[in-house]
């Protein structure tokens, strides 16, 4: 009789204590975790802001309630410390290192899926989100004016409009996350390219009156040629001794901003809404219209086994349209041939000429059927209503480059 009791209680207790971790770890079951990769400055920009879009869109307010949504896990290492402050007023942000190991165990457990948030597929649907939303991730009015009064101690008035460049290099992975290094140099060096092919570019915004600043915070490029040329007209931002609330200031308040791909162009369409414009871009299918105001060029695919450039409809038949490393490229046979100084500076011109004139591509002289064309081979859907600047999953590229190089592609 004892026994029985003895063993009663042990089940009772036995029980709470099951009771107590299911009402302590349930929470954990239903939310859902999505990792912010901080580590890259871009992603933690564009993921954050499309998510905070289409909750707006489906008529949430922010900050959103933990216990309705997603657990945001962010990198230890933060490259901008000011950008992590303003995601975190939007978004319920943790350390990936306290959450992250609890949410493994649990995969292993095979008692919740590892589920991230959809974020691609939101990418794929870009358009709807930042071509008709106002930015939703901003600097606070108090923090603007703290930016304005930094960026005038050293000469840069807000009245003063200034274009920011960027030439990417993988040294920026040395700085603070070495060990990321020898992994994503090797893949991502095909993104990287020489500040030099933006001289001519450089040279015709001086000469429209832009402060022309080259943004970058340690690319280990060499600008002393830009420095002696164009003097006070160009600014460094190696050289500029400015917070990182500055640094995000510079980029979202540009009269626009030229770039190879790299994420950090993104402060301009993220919290700005500011035209962007893209060289040497690689993964040709990947270039969808995020807003109606950016406009790009990509390299060209010389193929080593045929000894030419390969076509587009060529490009779809072996993936390389949507190759993203160079591990695929090298695999293939195929060498990517950069955009030259003449591309980059017939881009800003095209540019340029859209902005004054109205971004309708009916105002060019093929009416933008080389668009229409390069969608259909590479095989996207190209919806009725030209232009395709109001509809997604559209690639847009300048006109201009397509038909320089039009013998090579079609």
């Amino acid at each position: 009789m004892i026994k029985n009791i003895v063993i009663r209680r042990a089940v009772i207790l036995f029980g709470l204590v099951v009771l107590a971790c299911l009402l302590l770890f349930w929470p954990l079951f239903r939310f859902r975790f999505a990792r912010l990769p901080s580590v890259r400055f871009g992603h933690t920009l564009m993921n954050s802001e499309i998510y905070l879009c289409k909750r707006l869109r489906e008529g949430k307010t922010f900050p959103l309630p933990i216990r309705w949504d997603f657990i945001f896990l962010m990198d230890d290492f933060v490259p901008n410390v000011a950008l992590a402050t303003i995601v975190k007023r939007y978004l319920p942000v943790y350390p990936s290192s306290l959450i992250y190991p609890i949410w493994v165990w649990v995969h292993r457990l095979h008692l919740m899926s590892m589920q991230i948030p959809e974020i691609d597929r939101m990418m794929t649907d870009s358009q709807n989100f930042l071509g008709n939303t106002r930015p939703q991730l901003q600097l606070s009015d108090y923090e603007t004016g703290l930016a304005q009064e930094e960026l005038a101690s050293i000469g840069l008035k807000s009245q003063q409009p200034w274009v920011c460049l960027f030439s990417r290099s993988s040294q920026f992975l040395l700085n603070g996350i070495p060990d990321l290094y020898e992994d994503s140099a090797r893949g991502d060096v095909l993104r990287n390219s020489d500040p030099r092919i933006l001289f001519e570019t450089t040279k015709e915004l001086v000469r429209l009156g832009y402060m022309v600043i080259f943004m970058g915070k340690s690319s280990g490029h060499n600008y002393e040629l830009f420095k002696n040329v164009f003097k006070r007209s160009v600014l460094i931002r190696e050289d500029l001794d400015i917070s990182d609330l500055a640094d995000l200031y510079l980029g979202s308040a540009c009269e626009f901003f030229i770039s190879s791909p790299s994420g950090a162009e993104n402060p301009a369409d993220v919290l700005g809404r500011r035209p962007i414009l893209n060289f040497d871009v690689i993964t040709i299918a990947n270039q969808a219209i995020y807003l109606p105001t950016k406009l790009s060029i990509f390299k060209l695919q010389f193929s080593l086994k045929l000894g030419r450039y390969l076509r587009l409809e060529e490009m779809k038949r072996i993936g390389s349209h949507c190759f993203t490393h160079s591990n695929e490229f090298a695999h293939a046979g195929i060498e990517l041939v950069s955009n030259t100084a003449s591309d980059i500076l017939n881009l800003t011109h095209e540019f340029l000429y859209l902005r004054d004139h109205g971004w309708d591509h009916t105002v060019l002289p093929n009416n933008g059927k080389l668009n229409l064309e390069l969608n259909k081979v590479i095989g996207l859907d190209v919806p009725r209503g030209y232009p395709p600047a109001r509809r997604d999953r559209i690639l847009r590229y300048a006109e201009g480059f397509l038909e320089k190089h039009y013998d090579i592609l079609f």
